[in-house]
């Protein structure tokens, strides 16, 4: 016989004029459905998904919680009630993965309880680690140029004045090749 899954419900409204209890309605129907058990609630009302987790004391309990284990499902009405930013998003989907809690999104119809919804979550950490990569990459090309730029500003030989400008419009050398039956 399976263990009864422990549930932990997560909710978040914008605006101080809207409620979460039509998110709160549609959320405990999961648990029923799936026969889990639900043992918590967290809700952000009036906060901005914008906003990172340290100004979300909801979410932040979530996940303080989650690396307790005191859950082992977390279900949420969609992916945006989490986070609006790709970055703050992905680094809360990651903790929770880390955290090995499940996740269980209701519009996207996302459950990391099955083998499909694993995959997708493994997909979505593969965008996360792919985006770091490419701001490494970025700010490693950024480091690079302005060095180049700092060097070349403080060259004052009058034989070589070449700027940062002057050395990006110039033509591209061209290859020569060494005649043919030479190597």
């Amino acid at each position: 016989m399976t263990k009864t899954k422990r549930a932990a419900l997560y909710v978040r409204v914008s605006s101080d004029r809207q409620t979460v209890e039509n998110q709160l309605a549609e959320l405990r129907r999961a648990p029923e459905f799936e026969r889990w058990t639900e043992v918590a609630v967290y809700k952000d009302e009036g906060i901005s998904g914008a906003k990172g987790r340290d100004k979300r004391p909801g979410l932040d309990q979530l996940l303080e919680d989650a690396k307790r284990r005191k859950f082992d499902v977390i279900v949420v009405w969609a992916l945006d009630r989490l986070g609006r930013s790709l970055r703050g998003l992905l680094d809360t989907v990651e903790f929770i993965h880390n955290c090995r809690v499940d996740l269980y999104l209701m519009r996207e119809r996302i459950d990391t309880t099955s083998d499909t919804g694993k995959l997708l979550f493994s997909i979505l950490g593969s965008l996360a680690e792919f985006e770091r990569a490419t701001i490494q990459r970025r700010a490693a090309a950024g480091s690079f140029s302005h060095a180049f730029r700092d060097q070349c500003a403080n060259l004052s030989s009058p034989r070589f004045t070449l700027t940062w400008s002057r050395w990006r419009s110039a033509p591209a050398r061209p290859r020569v090749r060494p005649p043919a039956g030479r190597a």
